[in-house]
């Protein structure tokens, strides 16, 4: 889905005490590690959904009252690099700045239309994150049995009800 930014990161969606505990793990066990996996699990729910997850829903307004600024930083980079791509000689260079630069707006577009479609998060959300968590710390190595690109059928039912966007 994409990168993050202060609008629209998923705030913490699942604490580490709860990752603790779901995962029956001691206090001592490095916090930012199982951040990275809260983070990790955040993002594939969200790349599964095609919308972001928000912790409440100040945040979610508070995100979709910044997108027309994000859009509007964006047309105006995009316009930018534009104008630096008609400055190149070389016209297999200057079309692939302009490719980037379409590409790029195309990104801050498809952001923008995540945010609006955010979701507050809900218990089945937390449950599908906690789910691809368990996953993540059982499967430490880059050698797993079976698909570890996709997530579980547990977690696929779970947020299938608020996927949007399922294309082709």
């Amino acid at each position: 889905m994409s990168q993050t930014s202060e609008i629209e990161g998923p705030a913490e969606l699942v604490g580490i005490p709860q990752v603790r505990a779901h995962l029956r793990l001691d206090d001592d066990y490095p916090a930012e590690q199982l951040q990275v996996y809260i983070g990790a699990a955040a993002s594939a729910a969200e790349e599964f959904l095609n919308r972001r997850i928000f912790a409440s829903e100040t945040q979610r307004l508070e995100a979709v009252a910044g997108v027309p600024v994000l859009l509007a930083q964006a047309v105006a980079a995009h316009a930018a690099a534009i104008a630096t791509a008609d400055l190149v000689v070389d016209l297999d260079s200057r079309r692939a700045e302009c490719s980037d630069a379409d590409a790029t707006l195309r990104e801050a577009r498809a952001a923008a239309t995540e945010i609006r479609r955010g979701i507050v998060v809900r218990p089945a959300i937390v449950q599908a994150i906690l789910l691809t968590i368990g996953h993540f710390f059982q499967h430490r190595s880059d050698v797993t049995e079976g698909d570890a690109e996709e997530l579980s059928m547990g977690c696929r039912y779970l947020l299938q009800p608020f996927r949007i966007g399922l294309g082709v």
